[in-house]
């Protein structure tokens, strides 16, 4: 999950208008969320996704942050952590009972300790347990060309270059808790591995454009040209229940079209 190329360029900058010898970019613990919605019911195993990474900061590296899931009366209940396609996943060590629940965080504070605990999301768990994984039928369809885009050569500077543009197509998951109640947030995912062998991995995850039964995901990509991969596509709910399609596609991405010109250089 990268980060917003505007931070990324205020913190160069930031850097750039200090003297050297000022302080320095140090990698600090950084945190984004992909929480079910607040107010949502949920199942009585469902589970809190966070993203963690570095980022770069100019405020001294601290403890790691902290997160925590408190009941109604404020009690914090036992969670266990798993590790999935670079997201934590917090799981309740046992099935939640009926009622409100809130999740919280707290990062490392400017000077020593922790901030005050926030919360991220408050939801309500009724219901019985779900164990079942969405349906996923269909095929996986993909295709890839290249387009005229932008290259990075840093954080904050793009110039005009040559790009893969890549297009996943398939069929819509369906969950039968889905409609009936907010349940489960479905997050897909793209595995692959590289026709000459190899283990299988996830690529991507995402959630895609729909249609009626018909979804989508696309994204570009400035490196791989010529290379061949198998993909197979895969959807997660809340619950941590997976489904992967039996059939695989084979994608053999273009190879980089000749140099051209444009005003002011080449690519």
């Amino acid at each position: 999950m990268p980060r917003p190329l505007s931070v990324a360029c205020l913190l160069t900058l930031t850097l750039l208008t200090r003297p050297a010898a000022a302080e320095q970019c140090e990698p600090r613990e950084a945190v984004s969320f992909d929480l079910p919605t607040n107010g949502a019911t949920v199942p009585p195993n469902v589970r809190f996704r966070v993203y963690v990474y570095k980022g770069c900061s100019t405020i001294p590296p601290g403890p790691p942050s902290q997160f925590r899931l408190v009941n109604a009366a404020g009690t914090p209940t036992p969670l266990r952590r798993v590790e999935w396609a670079g997201y934590r996943e917090f799981a309740p060590l046992r099935p939640l009972a009926a009622g409100r629940y809130t999740f919280q965080h707290r990062h490392a504070a400017h000077k020593a300790g922790y901030t005050l605990w926030k919360s991220k999301t408050q939801v309500r768990v009724n219901g019985a347990v779900d164990l079942l994984p969405p349906r996923l039928g269909g095929r996986l369809n993909m295709t890839a060309r290249p387009i005229w885009g932008s290259i990075y050569w840093s954080p904050c500077e793009a110039r005009p270059g040559w790009e893969l543009s890549i297009k996943a197509r398939f069929t819509r998951a369906r969950d039968a808790s889905v409609g009936a109640s907010s349940h489960d947030d479905l997050i897909y995912y793209l595995k692959r591995k590289p026709l000459q062998g190899g283990a299988w991995t996830i690529h991507r995850t995402f959630r895609p454009h729909t249609q009626g039964y018909s979804a989508s995901h696309d994204w570009k990509q400035e490196h791989e040209w010529g290379q061949r991969f198998q993909y197979q596509l895969g959807v997660r709910d809340r619950a941590g229940n997976s489904v992967l399609q039996s059939r695989t596609f084979t994608l053999e991405l273009p190879q980089r079209p000749l140099k051209r010109w444009w005003r002011g250089g080449r690519s």
